[in-house]
C-alpha cells in the first residue's frame, strides 16, 4: 500500500505539466473561497473600529425608582468602577415632568428633565460649559423651545404621593428661572432620551442624519438642582409618581477585551464582566444592557451573512473550477490509459487504482489549499484598505483554515472521482493499445441539455421581465392549486442560484451539436485569410465536440457572471451616489440648532472662499390628508440654482419660476399627488396648529411612482412666503444649503462652517458624505470581494480555455505537421485553428454579454418596483466597469489565441512526425 502511494507521488512529479492545470483550478477557487472568509473577518474588524470610534459606551445600566436615593445614583460611579475590566463610568439622571409657562396656553406633558453632574463628560456634547445651580435650560431643538423662551421662568410640575397609607396624591409645582437654550449634539441627545441603540445603528449604516429626531421636549439642570428639587419632597415622606432613572454609562477596556479576529472569544470575556456589573448593581436596582455585546453580535451576523451571500454569488466561479477540474481529469486519465492497463496487469485491483488516483487528487488539494490561503492574504489588502498580509496571516481563524483546506480537498476529489471511475471501466487489452481517436459526438443525448436550457431560460426570462413568483400567488385556498404553486415557488427559488449555469450549458451543448452552419460560416470567413486549410476546421470541431462545448460554456458562463456582478456593483454605487446627493440636497448643508438668525449666518457662510450661493430651507411638519407631512419652505429661484436637482427630480425647471410668482404655491411628490388624485393647479390643504391653509400645486417632483409607492421625505416644497402662516414655535428645523465651486476645499470649508457660529449643529458635505458611503467597509468590502471574484472567474475560465485549446492542438499534432510539410504557411494553419476555437469563444462571449445585461435589466426593474424612491435605479456601466469587463474578455480570448500561435510557430519551424506518448 505504501509503495502504491509512493508511486502516486512520483507520478505527480513526473507528470507535473498534466497536474498543473488541476492544481491551478483548485488553487484559484480555494484562493477566492479563503478570501471570502478572511475578507468577511477583516470587514468585521474594520466595522468594529468604525463603530467604536464614535460609540463611547459599552454597557448602560439603568435604575428606575420613585426615590433615586435608594438607587445610590449620585455615588454609583465608584461601585461600577471597581469591576475588573471597567475603564470609565459616567452617570446622569432622567425624569419625566410637565412644564407650565406663562407663554404657553396649557401644560407641556412628557418632558424629559436631565440632571447632569458638574464634572460630567456630557458637557462635551453641549454648547454650554456649565449648568448654573437653580436654573433650567431648554434643549434648542425641543418642540416648545421658542415658546418657553418667551417667558423668563418656567414651572416644573409633577405629582407626588405619600409612601405610607393613605397615598395622599398631591401635585408639586416649582418655578425656576430659564437660563437659555442649549444645543445638544446627536450622540449626547441619543443618550439622554434613551435612543442609544438607534444611534449605534446610524453609526453602522453611516446614516446619522440630524433631522432624524422626532418631536420631543428636553430640559437640562445640574445634578445639584435636581437634588434641591427632590430633597424636600423626600423629607415629606413623599415620592414622585413618575419614576426617576439613574443612568450609568460604562466604558470597558476595549483594547484588552475585544479581539476583532476572535469575536466569539471577545463576547465571552465581555459577558463575564457584564454579569459582574449586573451583580454589583442589583443591590441598587440597576439593570444593565450589554451594548458592546450587541455590537459584536451584529458584526458577527453581518460577517456570516456576507460570507453566505458572497458564496452564493460566487457559485458560478466554484462551478467553473469544478467543471474545469473534471475536464482536466478526463484529459489526464485519457492519456494514462496504457498506464492504468499496465497497473491492472501487475495485479492491482480496481479499488487500489481508484484510491491511488484519489490520493493524487488529495495531494494536489493540500498544496492548492495552502497556496489559496497564502495568496488570498496577499490580495485582500488591495481591495480592503487598512489590513496587512501579515496581520491576516497571524489572525486567520482555525475555522477559516480548516474550511479552506476542506473546500480544496472536496473540489479536487469531486473533480477526480467521476473521471477516475470512468477510466477504470476500460478493457485491459484496449488500454494497452496506442491511443485511439474517438468521436466525442457518439452517444450524445439531447434531452438533458434541452431541459437545462428550458429551465435556465425560464428563470432568466422571468428576471429580465421583472417578474417574481410571488406576483402570481393564488387567492384560492384549494389544496391542489397551493401544492402546484408551492412546487413552482420552490423550483424558482432553486433556479435563482443555478439558472445561468443551466442555460449556458444547455445552449452551448446543443448549439455545438446541432449548428454546424456556424462552423461553416466561420470556415468561409477564415478561407479569406487562410485559404483551403480552413476547411479542416469544421471536421476537427466535429471530432472535438465535447471540448469545444466545454470551452464555449466556460467563456459564456464567466462573461455572463462578470457582467452581472460588475454591472450590479456599478448600479448600486450609482444608486448610493444619488441617495447621498438627495440626502444632503446640495454640495453642502449646514444644520442649525435654532436658526432664528439663519440669514445672518448664511451671510457669514457666503463670505467663505469656495461658496458660490446659499439659501435657507425651513422645515415644519403640518397635518395633511396624508398624515404628518414634512414641508420645506424655500426661495424657489435661489434654491433651483443652489440645490442638487437630479435628472428625475422635475420635468421642467420653469416650475420654480411659476412657484416664485404664485403665492402659497408648492411642488408635491408625484406619488403623493397620484394617491390623492391631484393635478397641476389643484389645492393641497395643510393644517398648522388649528388653522388650515391651501397650497396651490404648480408641479410635481420625483420619478413616476410604481405600484408599491410609499411617501418619501420630503413630500412637499412650498414658497417661503407661506411661512407667514407658520409661527416660530411650529418650526422644526432650519438648514442652509450651499453650492460650492469646483475647486473648493471641502474639508477646510467644513471645519470653518462648524465653528462659524454656536448655532451650527451639523455640517454635511456631499463629497465627504459620498466618499464615506462608497468606502463604508460594510458596503464596499463585499462589493470589492465580488469584483475580485469576477477576476478569479476570468482566470479560472481562461485556464480552462487554455487547457482545451492545447488538448485539441495536441490531438491534431500529426495532422498539423503533415499540413506544414505539404507547404501550408503559418498564417494558414493559424487561421484554421482559430476557426474552431476563437470563433466559438467569440460567440460565447456575445451570448454571455447578452444574458448578463438582460439579468442586470431585470434586477434593476425589480428593484425599482420594490424599492420606490424619488429617483430610480439605473443600468449603468461606467468606464471603469467597461475596463474591468474588457480585461476579463481579453484574458479569455488571449487564452485561446496564445497556444494557437505558439503551436503554429513550433510546427512550421520544425515539423516532426514523431508522436509523443
Amino acid at each position: 500500500m505504501i509503495e502504491m502511494y509512493r508511486y502516486a507521488v512520483k507520478r505527480i512529479t513526473r507528470g507535473r505539466s498534466l497536474f498543473l492545470s488541476l492544481f491551478l483550478s483548485v488553487a484559484l477557487a480555494a484562493t477566492l473561497f479563503s478570501g471570502i472568509l478572511q475578507g468577511a473577518d477583516a470587514i468585521g474588524a474594520q466595522s468594529i473600529d468604525q463603530i467604536f470610534s464614535s460609540a463611547p459606551y459599552d454597557i448602560i445600566s439603568t435604575a428606575t425608582d420613585k426615590n433615586i436615593t435608594k438607587t445610590n445614583v449620585y455615588n454609583i460611579d465608584p461601585i461600577f468602577q471597581a469591576v475588573p475590566g471597567v475603564e470609565q463610568v459616567d452617570h446622569f439622571e432622567r425624569w419625566p415632568v410637565s412644564l407650565v409657562s406663562g407663554s404657553i396656553n396649557g401644560t407641556v406633558e412628557g418632558v424629559y428633565l436631565i440632571g447632569i453632574p458638574d464634572d460630567s463628560v456630557f458637557y462635551q456634547g453641549l454648547t454650554v460649559e456649565h449648568l448654573e445651580r437653580g436654573v433650567v435650560y431648554v434643549d434648542a431643538n425641543s418642540n416648545q423651545a421658542d415658546a418657553l423662551m418667551e417667558h423668563p421662568n418656567v414651572t416644573l410640575s409633577f405629582e407626588t404621593y405619600l409612601w405610607l397609607n393613605p397615598p395622599g396624591f398631591e401635585f408639586r409645582n416649582l418655578t425656576l428661572p430659564l437660563g437659555g437654550t442649549v444645543g445638544v449634539n446627536d450622540k449626547t441627545w441619543a443618550l439622554f432620551v434613551d435612543r442609544y441603540a438607534v444611534y449605534l445603528q446610524g453609526l453602522i449604516s453611516r446614516n446619522e442624519g440630524a433631522s432624524a429626531r422626532p418631536i420631543y421636549n428636553l430640559v437640562l439642570v445640574s445634578e445639584d438642582t435636581l437634588k434641591d428639587i427632590l430633597t424636600p419632597v423626600f423629607a415629606e415622606q413623599r415620592r414622585p409618581v413618575d419614576d426617576q432613572a439613574g443612568v450609568a454609562m460604562i466604558t470597558l477596556n476595549r483594547k484588552d477585551l475585544v479581539n476583532p479576529w476572535d469575536i466569539q472569544g471577545s463576547k465571552a470575556k465581555i459577558l463575564e464582566i457584564f454579569d459582574h456589573v449586573n451583580s454589583e448593581g442589583v443591590e441598587y436596582f440597576y439593570l444593565p444592557r450589554n451594548f458592546i455585546g450587541e455590537i459584536l453580535d451584529l458584526v458577527q451576523n453581518n460577517s456570516n451573512e456576507m460570507k453566505t451571500s458572497t458564496m452564493i454569488v460566487s457559485v458560478p466561479v466554484f462551478f467553473t473550477a469544478w467543471y474545469l477540474g473534471i475536464t482536466v481529469s478526463e484529459v489526464v486519465f485519457n492519456q494514462r490509459r496504457r498506464e492504468i492497463g499496465l497497473l491492472f496487469t501487475r495485479g492491482m485491483n480496481h479499488r487500489q487504482v481508484l484510491y491511488m488516483l484519489l490520493f493524487e487528487g488529495a495531494m494536489v488539494s493540500i498544496l492548492a489549499g495552502a497556496v489559496g490561503i497564502v495568496v488570498s492574504t496577499l490580495i485582500l489588502p488591495t481591495v480592503i484598505p487598512g489590513v496587512t498580509p501579515l496581520e491576516l496571516i497571524h489572525t486567520i481563524s482555525p475555522t477559516t483554515l480548516v474550511a479552506s483546506f476542506a473546500f480544496a480537498a472536496a473540489l479536487a476529489l469531486l473533480s477526480v472521482y467521476r473521471p477516475a471511475q470512468d477510466a477504470l471501466k476500460i478493457n485491459i487489452v484496449d488500454a494497452l493499445r496506442e491511443h485511439q481517436t474517438l468521436e466525442e459526438g457518439e452517444g450524445f443525448r439531447w434531452q438533458e441539455p434541452a431541459l437545462a436550457l428550458l429551465l435556465g431560460g425560464y428563470r432568466i426570462g422571468m428576471q429580465f421581465m421583472g417578474l417574481t413568483v410571488d406576483m402570481f400567488r393564488p387567492a384560492s385556498s384549494n389544496l391542489i392549486i397551493n401544492l402546484v404553486y408551492s412546487t413552482w415557488w420552490g423550483t424558482d427559488y432553486l433556479l435563482g442560484f443555478i439558472a445561468p449555469i443551466l442555460f449556458f450549458w444547455g445552449f452551448t451543448t446543443l448549439f455545438v451539436q446541432y449548428a454546424p452552419w456556424y462552423q461553416g460560416f466561420l470556415t468561409r470567413v477564415a478561407k479569406l485569410v487562410g485559404g483551403d486549410s480552413a476547411r479542416f476546421a469544421t471536421l476537427s470541431s466535429r471530432r472535438n465536440l465535447k471540448r469545444v462545448a466545454a470551452s464555449a460554456f466556460m467563456a459564456a458562463l464567466i462573461v455572463g457572471y462578470s457582467v452581472t456582478v460588475i454591472g450590479n456593483i456599478a448600479t448600486s454605487d450609482d444608486y448610493l451616489t444619488s441617495a447621498v446627493k438627495t440626502s444632503v440636497g446640495a454640495d453642502a448643508a449646514v444644520w442649525l440648532f435654532e436658526g432664528k438668525n439663519a440669514d445672518e449666518e448664511m451671510e457669514k457662510i457666503l463670505s467663505l472662499p469656495g461658496v458660490q450661493s446659499a439659501t435657507v430651507e425651513t422645515i415644519f411638519i403640518p397635518t395633511t390628508s396624508l398624515g404628518d407631512v414634512p414641508v420645506r419652505a424655500i426661495d424657489p429661484l435661489v434654491w433651483r440654482d443652489t440645490a442638487y436637482i437630479g435628472p428625475e427630480f422635475v420635468d421642467d425647471l420653469s416650475v420654480f419660476e411659476t412657484m416664485n410668482n404664485t403665492a402659497d404655491s408648492g411642488i408635491l411628490e408625484r406619488g403623493a399627488a397620484r394617491a390623492l388624485g391631484l393635478q397641476v393647479g389643484n389645492t393641497f390643504v395643510v393644517k398648522v396648529a388649528s388653522n388650515t391653509y391651501p397650497v396651490k400645486i404648480v408641479g410635481f417632483f420625483g420619478r413616476e411612482p410604481g405600484e408599491n409607492w410609499v411617501p418619501s421625505n420630503p413630500v412637499l416644497y412650498v414658497n417661503d412666503g407661506f411661512l407667514s402662516h407658520v409661527k416660530e414655535r411650529y418650526i422644526d428645523q432650519r438648514r442652509i444649503i450651499l453650492k460650492l465651486s469646483d475647486d473648493a476645499d471641502v474639508s477646510t470649508l467644513k471645519t470653518s462652517m462648524e465653528t462659524i457660529d454656536t448655532d451650527v449643529q451639523r455640517v454635511d458635505m456631499m463629497q465627504l458624505n459620498l466618499r464615506a458611503a462608497l468606502t463604508n467597509v460594510l458596503l464596499a468590502g463585499p462589493k470589492q470581494i465580488q469584483t475580485l471574484g469576477a477576476y478569479f472567474a476570468g482566470l479560472v475560465a481562461s485556464l480552462g480555455i487554455l487547457l482545451v485549446t492545447i488538448t485539441v492542438i495536441t490531438s491534431r499534432n500529426k495532422e498539423l505537421t503533415i499540413m506544414a510539410i505539404r507547404g501550408f504557411s503559418r498564417r494558414q494553419i493559424v487561421a484554421g485553428l482559430l476557426v474552431e476555437s476563437l470563433g466559438m469563444d467569440v460567440f460565447a462571449v456575445i451570448i454571455g454579454l447578452f444574458v448578463g445585461v438582460a439579468s442586470i435589466i431585470g434586477i434593476v426593474d425589480l428593484l425599482n418596483q420594490t424599492l420606490p424612491f424619488i429617483f430610480s435605479h439605473r443600468v449603468i456601466f461606467p468606464l471603469n466597469s467597461q475596463v474591468q469587463l474588457g480585461g476579463i474578455i481579453i484574458l479569455l480570448l488571449v487564452s485561446t489565441v496564445a497556444p494557437v500561435l505558439v503551436a503554429a510557430r513550433r510546427i512550421t519551424e520544425n515539423p516532426d512526425l514523431k508522436l509523443e506518448e
